[in-house]
């Protein structure tokens, strides 16, 4: 958030709660001066300051600490795109959006949240695809037994029990990719627009 946004965001608190400069700054315990340059757009609050005000305001330092967050929708984009690198290697899904994620995180407003939704997405996804490559295990397996157990272990028959494990694998590979373009694109265009993101996943990154 700009200086002038923070500002008036203050201002405007400080009416809501029906607070005069002077009230604000006997209950916050910062001097009058103090409230006057921060309203102006003269300085911004930050650290002790901020907790400061945000006890005298009633809201959490957490809360209250967003608001000086740089605002910079360009860089929520990069972060979103950035999990397509999972097209040429699946774990740079993850650790490239990861980077942009703990650069951010504490400076640009929405890379927070963003961020640990895009990486719980990407976890989700690399999950299936390996339950993928279990099942296809699994699968091989199973034909390769009925094969032995029929006692006609023939080349044609086990050829035929691989590719049918490796087409599965890759049947699925490709369908959890093109999920993975399609939401990142779908949210890609949410976050052009302002909105928030829909990302289905499991929560492995909770805050």
């Amino acid at each position: 958030m700009s200086k002038d946004s923070l500002m008036q965001k203050i201002t405007e608190l400080r009416k809501r709660k029906g607070y005069s400069q002077e009230l604000l700054a006997e209950n916050s315990g910062l001097n009058l001066r103090t409230i006057q340059r921060i309203e102006k757009g003269e300085t911004i609050p930050r650290g002790d300051t901020l907790r400061k005000l945000a006890l005298a305001f009633d809201v959490s330092p957490e809360e209250f600490s967003d608001w000086t967050y740089e605002e910079n929708n360009g860089y929520l984009i990069s972060l979103n795109i950035s999990a397509l690198a999972g097209l040429i290697f699946p774990v740079l899904g993850i650790l490239i959006p990861m980077i942009f994620w703990f650069q951010k995180k504490d400076k640009i407003q929405g890379v927070k949240d963003l961020g640990r939704r895009v990486l719980n997405f990407q976890f989700t996804l690399t999950l299936l695809l390996f339950l993928c490559f279990i099942a296809q295990v699994v699968m091989m397996t199973y034909a390769f037994d009925s094969i032995q157990d029929s006692g006609n272990v023939s080349p044609n028959l086990v050829a035929g029990g691989i590719k049918d494990g490796l087409r599965f694998f890759l049947l699925m590979y490709l369908t959890l990719n093109i999920g993975n373009i399609v939401m990142i694109l779908f949210n890609t265009h949410r976050i052009n627009k302002g909105k928030k993101v829909i990302y289905p996943y499991i929560p492995f990154i909770k805050a």
